[in-house]
């Protein structure tokens, strides 16, 4: 079985700025979005890109594994 490595990095934002976040996801595909509750439409702007992005990782990871897979098995049957 495959071992997929995970990578957490964190970044920390100006508390001042941003004071608020959000948790969204599960272990492995977690994501924070910092925000200023009393700016809504800049928060869901934050939201909105923060949730595109995580949807794009996520994706690359799932098509990486895909190919690691079809490879392995290409091996298998030689």
């Amino acid at each position: 079985m495959m071992k997929t490595q995970i990578t957490e990095e964190r970044i920390h934002t100006d508390k001042q700025a941003y004071p608020d976040s959000l948790e969204i996801g599960r272990a492995g595909a977690r994501l924070t979005v910092a925000f200023n509750i009393d700016d809504p439409e800049h928060a869901r702007a934050r939201i909105d890109v923060g949730l595109g992005l995580r949807d794009y990782a996520v994706n690359g990871l799932m098509i990486s594994i895909e190919k690691e897979l079809a490879a392995k098995a290409m091996r298998a049957k030689k």
